[in-house]
């Protein structure tokens, strides 16, 4: 017995030994930030500390794209599988805050194979700069999920409470202030962003966006689908006129260049 607790104790000794000495912060850091398999595409890491038991905390984690920030989250904290360090690869769960939401999830990060499944609820709109760089500027409140299986993923979101400013792609004005609430499914695969539903909801009117996002390029069509009332009482019905394709539908080429 005293044998067997000796080990015990010694196991447990090493356990914990090879998190403070052989881990340090810089790695953890490093494994983080060279996660990306993108060259345009980055994380960085701010003030990140180790904790017991293969925990952290960091100051904010930004996810970045030629140096513009997509994404900034704060507050992390994460609990690390111990066994993914010896494999070069950090898979952990994490929780945190950003744009005024809660993110959390999971994640297993290794350079072009990493999986993750993230959730952000309640979060600002208007603190999320990927949006503005997308061309949606306004506020609301924003609710997603992402999963991510290496070079390909899918994103569902939704969009309550919102005030968007009109927009313009390609010369052409989109009313998005018209809708109060959005939601919305893509799709990754071979770098190309495909947008599978983008349904937006305004008072009397609905209009739904399809297409595809590549190489920083729009190819969608928004088709709306306008109530009596809408059309009877808002001046927008004039402009809906120029892309009508039946009655009652309407069809707007959305094409341009992404900021992004």
């Amino acid at each position: 017995m005293k044998k067997a607790a000796i080990v015990c104790g010694a196991g447990l000794l090493l356990f914990f030994g090879i998190w403070l000495v052989v881990f340090p912060e810089t790695y953890i850091t490093s494994l983080i930030e060279n996660s990306v398999d993108d060259p345009d595409m980055r994380l960085e890491v701010s003030g990140l500390r180790k904790g017991p038991l293969y925990s952290f905390t960091a100051e904010g984690i930004a996810l970045k794209k030629a140096g513009r920030p997509l994404l900034a989250t704060e507050r992390i904290h994460g609990r690390i599988n111990p066994f993914s360090l010896l494999l070069l690869r950090l898979d952990m769960h994490v929780s945190g805050a950003a744009a005024g939401g809660i993110i959390k999830g999971r994640v297993d990060l290794i350079r072009g194979k990493s999986h993750v499944l993230l959730t952000l609820e309640k979060a600002d709109l208007a603190s999320i700069p990927l949006f503005p760089l997308a061309g949606v500027k306004g506020t609301g409140t924003f609710s997603g999920r992402m999963k991510i299986d290496g070079p390909t993923g899918d994103i569902r979101f939704e969009i309550t409470d919102a005030r968007l400013e009109s927009s313009s792609f390609g010369g052409i004005a989109l009313p998005l202030n018209i809708f109060r609430s959005a939601r919305g499914a893509l799709s990754i695969a071979n770098k190309t962003v495909t947008v599978s539903s983008f349904a937006l909801e305004g008072e009397d009117i609905y209009a739904r966006m399809k297409g595809t996002i590549a190489g920083g390029r729009l190819k969608l069509t928004m088709e709306v689908m306008p109530g009596r009332s809408f059309m009877e009482n808002n001046p927008l019905a004039l402009f809906l006129e120029a892309y009508k394709v039946s009655p009652g539908y309407y069809a707007i080429p959305v094409a341009g260049d992404l900021l992004l």
